[in-house]
């Protein structure tokens, strides 16, 4: 594996877990109630001007973030999947004989 391989794993891995912590805060604020800042924020702007284009915004937006969320678990299924191909690869490499004698097992 070169450097330019192990970089992109690390920037996938690290990313990856800032946008799960990012949701745990979230899911935390949530399950205490506290809501957060963006949410204040638009509830406060929703108050103000309450039409009819105002309130269907708010709940596109709503949409928007309920579908951001699957797509972050979706992601890290993905990356919990690539960690577990990584995981095998480097138990594969340090068996005897390593990968060499897995790249003759498949001639």
């Amino acid at each position: 594996m070169d450097w330019f391989e192990t970089a992109m794993k690390l920037m996938l891995v690290a990313g990856s877990a800032t946008i799960v912590f990012g949701l745990l805060v979230s899911g935390i604020r949530i399950a205490l109630g506290r809501p957060s800042r963006s949410q204040q924020w638009l509830e406060a702007m929703a108050r103000h001007r309450r039409d009819p284009a105002a309130d269907h915004e708010l709940a596109e937006l709503r949409q928007t973030v309920e579908r951001l969320g699957g797509d972050v678990a979706e992601l890290q299924e993905r990356v919990d999947f690539a960690e577990r191909l990584l995981a095998q690869q480097r138990e594969r490499q340090a068996l005897p004989g390593g990968a060499d004698a897995d790249a003759r097992r498949s001639r």
